[in-house]
């Protein structure tokens, strides 16, 4: 399928802005409400030192539970902006598209400008595509071992089928050798009568 020159190169721009804001390449300014800062920059990854000290893990346990303990939702949202970037991180070894693009679910769903509403819906609507991508790829792949292992079923059965023909032969030959041998031994045993 041939695609328009125009749309191949928005998405291509579209992918490159995505990876630019994903790598920390580009920062967006943050904006201020209120007495708090609302965390525009969604990207602004944590550094290396404070990751080395908490860890991805616990960082993201931690502010999972302040995100749930949080009253005010300036402070919500700020909080779900930093699980995004968290859970989004290239250095992240439990990266998890879905949950990011749910944590950013939860920041635009926050009443009222809470900063930059329309960066979060493009990194949002980004993250479900690849979110969906991702699915179908996994898909496929499941498609594929379902093939591999139907087969492999397939050729099981038909050797099982073929090796329960030949245990029915064989057992139908053992079968008739023991009539056989039950015959003579009939025979023997009138012979036998017979000489006394």
């Amino acid at each position: 399928m041939k695609y328009p020159a125009s749309r191949v190169l928005v998405t291509a721009a579209t992918v490159f802005c995505a990876l630019a804001l994903l790598a920390g390449c580009v920062s967006l300014p943050s904006k201020q409400t209120g007495k708090f800062v609302v965390v525009c920059d969604i990207f602004h990854a944590p550094t290396d030192e404070e990751i080395k000290s908490e860890g991805f893990e616990a960082r993201v346990e931690r502010l999972t539970m302040q995100s749930k303990a949080a009253k005010d939702s300036q402070i919500k949202a700020s909080l779900h902006v930093k699980l995004t970037t968290l859970l989004m991180d290239h250095r992240n070894p439990g990266k998890d598209y879905g949950r990011a693009s749910r944590e950013l679910e939860y920041y635009l769903a926050v009443p009222g400008d809470t900063g930059c509403a329309d960066t979060a819906r493009n990194v949002h609507s980004i993250l479900k595509r690849a979110k969906h991508s991702g699915s179908s790829q996994e898909t496929s792949k499941l498609k594929g071992k379902v093939k591999s292992l139907s087969q492999g079923l397939d050729q099981c059965r038909e050797s099982f089928s073929q090796e329960l023909d030949q245990c029915r032969e064989s057992f139908n030959t053992c079968n008739d050798t023991v009539k056989r041998l039950q015959e003579i031994d009939v025979r023997m045993e009138r012979k036998r009568r017979n000489i006394r």
